[in-house]
């Protein structure tokens, strides 16, 4: 655990520690996060991708109807375009892995904000918060609330489109 911590602390290092504006039109914010290995995932990982982040907990109802309906369309749509990035606010690997279980989620990253760093810097303060990035790295826009298959559709799908430049 220590060492997920420092980990942690180091990629917040590397990345930044500075509050980013965070608004429609630029750049969106690095995320500093950690898969249950320990290892750091970083945005600028799905460069070239549209990008789905997500801001979750277990305890929240609309977050666990949303989890499926995020999986099932990277099941469909296939990662080669668009990465989805749900990012846990406040539970233990533990209970991650246990939500994800339950709720048959397998084609999803299990990541976490155990330091709540990238929450603040996407100014979250519910969930679910979601947050639409183009392959260039540009926020598109934020969604508070779940986002449903329709809504993944017409959203994300033409951002996939969309080549970086």
């Amino acid at each position: 655990m220590k060492a997920a911590v420092f980990a942690l602390a180091a990629l917040a290092a590397l990345t930044g520690c500075k509050e980013e504006t965070l608004s429609k039109g630029r750049i969106a914010p690095e995320i500093a996060v950690l898969d249950p290995s320990g290892a750091a995932v970083r945005l600028a990982d799905a460069k070239g991708k549209a990008v789905l982040v997500s801001f979750w907990f277990t305890g929240c109802g609309p977050c666990a109807a949303e989890l499926p309906v995020l999986d099932a369309f990277v099941r469909t749509h296939g990662a080669e375009n668009v990465a989805i990035l749900p990012i846990n606010m406040i539970d233990t690997d533990d209970v991650l892995r246990a939500t994800f279980r339950r709720l048959e989620v397998e084609n999803l990253p299990q990541l976490r904000d155990s330091v709540r760093i990238t929450t603040r810097r996407y100014a979250v303060t519910g969930a679910p918060a979601n947050f639409l990035i183009d392959p260039d790295g540009v926020l598109v826009e934020r969604i508070d609330g779940p986002l449903t298959k329709a809504s993944l559709e017409a959203k994300l799908l033409p951002l996939a489109r969309k080549k970086a430049l």
